[in-house]
This record gives structure tokens, sequence and C-alpha cells, in this order.
């Protein structure tokens, strides 16, 4: 017989199984068999506070998904008054917030969404205002990325320095490479490590840098070469700095989240070709000779390697720039709790 838990109970579920092993136990041996299961049930229901807080913190932000946080706040929904001291994330480590702020402050507004049915079962009718305080909290640490130095750079870059030998990819002048190390030190050195009950990102950066390179894209008549550094360059390591919420869009692909029939969000851990998001934005560029390649973020092709669509950027941007409802959905006429309108 095959030992644990799921194989005695199915033996035991059967007349054989009671006839043959009940029949032989001793009182105290049945005794001993039924406090086993009581209290193996009391284990997984009666789990303290502290074991499930980094879990909670875990699929709140480092690794997204909206499952399991319900399951956490179901079986815990005093975890919803929780503040994390500390959560340490990718880019930044964020401290004293609580479950709510955690998400918000990656303006996730997929899991704000979820969070919500939890405070409207807590708060009732003041849910909204419970988080409206807590958004009223928050600070935003970052400061704007004047991005026009490095676009000057690429302008300025003619590519008449051949090949090289080895990886046949553009090399590039020594001012150029200059230009792009001393940009991605400015912009590591620009973006918040320490953020104090505050925004983890400052999206609005994303949105400036999407649209100086619409208009200098102009300029350069769409050449290849210049579009296709700074999306290595510069986009690249912009898009490094992403919440996990963000980057689990970019592996998805914004093309299949925005399309006619969009796909609801799958959470993505990796791109659709499987390779890690972080990893993926460092490896050397397929056309310079230069660490760093944009990853196709839009999706189209599933997966390939440098390639921008405007509408893709200004929709994600528009649903990241999403506030707490003012219009809250009748429950008696929908039936359904009040969301976060996006």
């Amino acid at each position: 017989m095959k030992s644990g838990p799921s194989a005695l109970e199915k033996i035991l579920s059967t007349d054989p199984g009671q006839e043959i092993i009940l029949r032989n136990l001793d009182v105290t041996d049945y005794a001993s068999l039924k406090r086993t299961n009581f209290s193996l049930s009391q284990f997984f229901n009666k789990r303290p506070l502290s074991f499930w807080m980094p879990k909670l913190a875990y699929y709140l932000a480092q690794a997204p998904h909206d499952n399991w946080v319900q399951f956490i706040l179901k079986s815990n929904p005093n975890l919803l008054q929780v503040v994390f001291e500390k959560v340490v994330l990718k880019s930044c480590t964020v401290f004293n917030v609580t479950p709510f702020q955690l998400a918000y402050s990656g303006k996730d507004g997929e899991m704000c969404k979820t969070l919500f049915p939890f405070f409207e079962k807590k708060y009732g009718s003041d849910a909204r205002d419970e988080m409206q305080k807590q958004i009223s909290e928050m600070k935003n640490y970052h400061q704007p990325f004047d991005f026009t130095p490095i676009i000057q750079a690429i302008s300025n870059e003619l590519f008449n320095h051949g090949r090289d030998g080895e990886t046949n990819t553009w090399i590039l002048s020594k001012a150029t490479l200059t230009a792009i190390e001393t940009f991605r030190k400015d912009f590591d050195a620009s973006q918040p490590k320490i953020i104090e009950k505050g925004m983890q990102f400052r999206w609005e950066t994303l949105q400036e840098l999407t649209d100086a390179y619409a208009e200098v894209a102009k300029q350069w008549r769409y050449d290849y070469k210049k579009c296709a550094l700074l999306e290595d360059a510069v986009l690249a390591w912009v898009l490094g700095y992403l919440p996990e919420n963000g980057k689990q869009h970019c592996n998805q692909g914004l093309f299949y989240l925005q399309k006619d029939n969009p796909e609801p969000l799958n959470r993505m851990q990796n791109t659709r070709d499987g390779r890690c998001f972080d990893e993926s934005l460092k490896r050397r560029s397929a056309d310079f000779l230069l660490d760093g390649t944009c990853i196709d973020v839009i999706g189209r092709a599933g997966g390939g390697e440098a390639c921008c669509g405007w509408w893709a950027f200004a929709k994600l941007l528009s649903n990241k720039n999403f506030k707490l409802a003012e219009l809250m959905q009748q429950r008696s006429r929908t039936k359904t709790s009040a969301c976060i309108i996006l």
C-alpha cells in the first residue's frame, strides 16, 4: 500500500478498507487516527499571519497573481490591514505599505480590482473612502528625467566605423558609447532604491521617452539604425525598471492585450518564447557592438527583437493612469462589486 494521507483516505472510504483496517484498530489507535485527521486540518486552517504575509507580498508585487491573492485573503481577511515593513523588489525596496498600497505603488490596476471586494466586505459603504485614504498617504520620490543628451548623441552617430569582425554588428563611435554609458549611470542614479510608502516607478517617464522617440524618429525619417540604437541603448534600459505587473503585460505582448478581442491578462513571468524579461533586456544587441537589446514588448510576432508600436505603448500608459472610481456600480442593479475604473 502506498503511504500518505491520500492513499489511506482512499482505502478507508471503501467498504473493504473499513472492514480490513478499522476492525483491526484498537480503540486508542482509532482515537489517535481521528485526532490526527483533525490536527492536520487545523494545521492548514490556523497558520499565523506571519506565515502568510511574505506569501501575500510575493503575489501582490514580486510575482503578481490575482487568484493566489484571493485565496490568501479569503482565508485570512485580517491581512488586509497589515503593514509590510519591508518588501524587496527587483528595482527598489518598499517600506511600510499595506497590501493595497503595495499593489497601488506599482500602478497594478488589475490587482486593485481584485482587492476591492475584500475592502467592501470589511468596510461596507466606506470601502472606497478607506482605499482613497490609503492612496493619499502615498508619496512620489521620482523626478522627471531629461533624455535630450542621449537622443542628441544618437542623432550625431554616423555609423561610419564599420562592422565588428566576429559579430557583424555596427561599431559605434567612442562619443556615442560614452553618451550611452553616461545616460545609463544617470538614469540608474535617478531611480529611488529605498521607497517609504511611495510609488515604485514614474510611468510618465516612459510616456515622455516614447513621445520623444516618436518625434525624433520623424526627424530621422525612421532610419533603422538610429531607431534600433535608441531602443537597445535607452528604451531597454528604462523598461528594466518597470514594476513586475508592467513586465507581465510586456511578456504577454501589448498587442494581444489590446486587440479587438483581447486576451485576459495571464500574469506571464516570461516572454512568449520562454525568456526572462530582465535577462533578455541585458543581452548583447543584435545590431550593435553593445550590451542591451529591446525585446518585442508589443508581441505581434510573439517575442522577436526590437519593435515599437506607439498605439500599444499609449494604451498601456493610459491604463496605468487610473484613479479610484468616483462612480461605482450599483450592487442592486449589477450584483457585482464596485471596482477601480481604469
